[in-house]
């Protein structure tokens, strides 16, 4: 199709702008009827208007600004286009001026997942506020552990605060569902909320009387249901079986294989560093083993046998969905209480394989990153 003309590309960056108003002020929207609405307009497809929000979304990543939530950034948009994305951003947020706050243009829970994102995405309440120290000397750091809990999916407390006294649930976008938290204490990490990993989570009308706001929170969905369920959508959405698709179909096969084995170096780097056996089974037969990433993939630094562990099919995806684990602290694997009725019960407790002598050892923060992920 043709370049995007001026018009389109205006009405992009005013779609967006509002939709990322909405997300700020807690309000419930709908990305596609927004991808619909423009596509009646001008024509391009549901698919196109949202990868051209993703556009927008790099362009605001690269200037260090909120994006709107599930619209994560794509990068390839060309400097031509991005410089005329940035100047539209910069005309329409000139039309209306930012409103300010006691530390400026954010609100303090702003501030607080602001610097969530600046440490990597996952911080205690004593690195948040060290944080906030460089940042926002005359920050009131009383407000902290009280705005992490407004922004914490899993926190009973967060019912305390008005913008979470309406029942939702977690997968709808809100401006306020955006941490989990693990561990207890001072201890305790705040990271940023991935429903596929942290599961769904509900704010109900606790007719018990259990919280004194009358709301309460709950997990509805465990994460490998939400990814599962997601992945099931996408299955039954594809076009009915014909014979002309047959060759095509079996090159995604092959396809899948290859991305489900994982990079060929680091798998060949892994079958040597396991003997050719699964890490957990012992499994031997060579097609069926993966290289399987303890942290996920993130580009060449990551695809290293120390953050690697060869896994068998099977368990590769239940690892990923962080229906096993390991304790870091004594390399035996954790079955999920999902599994336990299962003939995968039977790897509780069961002892890692190390790795062959002269190959890296096991990550040790890895494991314990990955053990965090595991919602039980």
């Amino acid at each position: 199709m043709e370049q995007w003309s001026h018009a389109e590309l205006d009405a992009a960056v005013e779609s967006y702008l509002w939709m990322l108003e909405q997300q700020a002020q807690a309000r419930p929207f709908v990305k596609m009827e927004i991808y619909r609405q423009l596509q009646a307009r001008f024509g391009r497809t549901e698919k196109a208007w949202e990868y051209r929000m993703q556009n927008i979304s790099a362009v605001l990543a690269d200037l260090g600004e909120a994006t709107v939530s599930g619209l994560l950034p794509a990068q390839n948009v060309g400097s031509r286009t991005a410089k005329k994305l940035r100047d539209l951003l910069h005309i329409h947020r000139q039309e209306v001026p930012p409103q300010r706050y006691k530390y400026g243009v954010k609100r303090t829970w702003e501030i607080i997942l602001s610097a969530v994102h600046d440490l990597g995405g996952e911080a205690t309440v004593s690195q948040v506020r060290d944080q906030l120290r460089n940042d926002y000397p005359e920050f009131n750091a009383s407000n902290i552990g009280a705005d992490l809990a407004l922004l914490t999916v899993n926190s009973f407390s967060r019912t305390s605060f008005r913008p979470n006294q309406t029942p939702r649930t977690t997968d709808t976008d809100s401006a306020y569902d955006r941490l989990y938290k693990s561990g207890h204490g001072a201890a305790a990490v705040y990271q940023l909320y991935q429903p596929e990993i942290h599961g769904v989570w509900e704010i109900f009308s606790d007719v018990e009387g259990r919280s004194k706001s009358g709301f309460s929170v709950r997990l509805i969905n465990a994460p490998a249901q939400h990814g599962l369920a997601r992945s099931e959508s996408e299955v039954a959405a594809l076009d009915d079986f014909v014979v002309e698709s047959v060759v095509d179909g079996r090159n995604r096969i092959y396809a899948s294989i290859v991305r489900r084995r994982g990079q060929p170096t680091f798998r060949k780097d892994l079958l040597t560093a396991y003997a050719g056996r699964c890490a957990i089974s012992g499994c031997d037969v060579t097609e069926v083993l993966e290289a399987a990433h303890i942290h996920p993939y993130r580009g060449e630094d990551t695809n290293v046998v120390a953050n690697g562990l060869l896994l068998r099919a099977d368990i590769h995806t239940l690892f990923d969905l962080y229906l096993l684990s390991i304790d870091p602290s004594t390399l035996r694997v954790r079955v999920s209480p999902q599994l336990q009725a299962t003939s995968y019960a039977e790897l509780e407790d069961k002892p890692l394989v190390a790795p062959a002598e002269g190959a890296a050892a096991l990550s040790r923060s890895a494991i314990e990153w990955h053990r965090k992920q595991c919602a039980w």
